[in-house]
């Protein structure tokens, strides 16, 4: 292709070619328009053949142009707008790849329905303001596809509200739950939906009424697997937020909720998470936080003792936890921290021997799950400092 060929004869040249191949010119312009390099006369001409193309009347040859020129930067916004108002098979690969559009133009084309919706919210970078109006306006579909794109500006405030138009949704759950650098409220949030009402409704219809039915597990136990199995997942949450502020409002929340039980902040403290076991003992306690610090990082047994009383846990399993907080504190001052798998075999151990033939209830689930999670963790964690 050369310079020296004007409009007119673009025109004509064109205007000779059959469907078949003028969507063999559009794919060949398409790939000369995302060429780096191009004279400025290359540029003219492939722009006046991209024009006459916009202008065919057979949809099939505009649909060919842009599915091939959609991620070229150097497109005219009126042609952008040219194409992007023509029929949806023409306009859906501009709005899917186009890097040249802006806000106002893709926020417009949400009206146009789902496709265009997983359009806009598949694109390699979505902004905020973009993503809350998908988030109030998009199918079920769309903002399930925005959620998985972490191409996507998705804040906090718009991840919620995505699980609130959404609860039963494990597209738009399962997208949120994944979404990498989830906030830790929103992550809670997301265990706490599914665990509690999503998963509980399918899996009491499809697993535990069966079983029950066939009084192959009591109603009480599909009830405690139920349990720990949120304890479980919110702790994993937990232990992977290094926010203080937020760490200590969720403990506020859970407080409130009556979901700072004694199994949970067990398990918090034996595995490791010195962090979030702080912020559970002072909402429990409602001592002031450099009180229970003193107490629980302190050498003393008196005042951890009459903080674990101030907390109103379980009386019985004290020593188990004075027991986990011993063996954190010492993991703690070695330095590089200890191995994870070993931290927990030596503490289920210690805490077998502190109760030799006492069992006081729910201790023997706690320590079988420790030792589960020791026999999984591969060696490759480690208790941090």
């Amino acid at each position: 292709m050369t310079a020296q060929i004007d409009a007119s004869e673009v025109q004509r040249l064109v205007g000779a070619l059959s469907a078949d191949d003028k969507t063999t010119v559009a794919a060949e312009v398409g790939q000369l328009m995302n060429r780096t390099g191009m004279s400025p006369g290359e540029l003219k001409v492939a722009l006046e053949l991209v024009d006459q193309l916009i202008a065919d009347s057979v949809a099939t040859v505009r649909q060919s142009l842009a599915e091939h020129i959609a991620e070229s930067p150097m497109l005219p916004r009126s042609m952008i707008e040219r194409l992007i108002a023509d029929v949806d098979s023409v306009a859906l690969p501009i709005v899917r790849l186009s890097s040249v559009l802006d806000d106002a133009l893709l926020l417009e084309q949400l009206e146009r329905g789902e496709d265009f919706q997983v359009a806009v919210a598949g694109r390699d970078s979505v902004s905020a303001v973009v993503s809350e109006r998908i988030v109030s306006v998009g199918t079920e579909t769309a903002v399930g596809t925005l959620v998985r794109n972490t191409g996507a500006d998705v804040q906090a405030g718009a991840l919620n509200h995505a699980m609130n138009r959404f609860p039963d949704s494990t597209q738009v759950m399962g997208a949120v739950a994944a979404r990498p650098g989830l906030p830790l409220a929103t992550a809670e949030q997301i265990v706490s939906l599914t665990v509690s009402e999503q998963c509980v409704r399918t899996v009491s219809d499809l697993m535990m009424e069966t079983l029950v039915r066939r009084n192959d597990l009591p109603p009480i136990l599909a009830e405690d697997i139920f349990v720990h199995g949120l304890e479980r997942s919110v702790a994993s949450i937990i232990k992977d937020s290094d926010d203080v502020a937020e760490v200590a409002t969720l403990a506020t929340r859970m407080k409130a909720d009556g979901r700072l039980t004694t199994s949970l902040m067990l398990r918090v403290l034996a595995g490791g998470d010195h962090q979030f076991f702080m912020a559970g003992m002072v909402a429990l306690s409602g001592w002031p936080e450099q009180r229970v610090r003193g107490a629980v990082d302190g050498a003393g047994l008196d005042g951890f003792r009459r903080l674990y009383e101030a907390t109103k846990l379980e009386p019985m399993m004290f020593h188990a936890f004075r027991v986990a907080r011993d063996e954190v504190n010492t993991a703690r001052s070695r330095r590089g921290g200890v191995d994870e798998a070993t931290f927990i075999r030596r503490l289920v151990s210690r805490i077998s021997d502190e109760y030799s033939n006492i069992s006081p209830t729910g201790l023997e689930e706690v320590l079988a799950r420790l030792r589960r999670r020791a026999d999984g963790t591969g060696g490759g964690s480690r208790v941090r400092a």
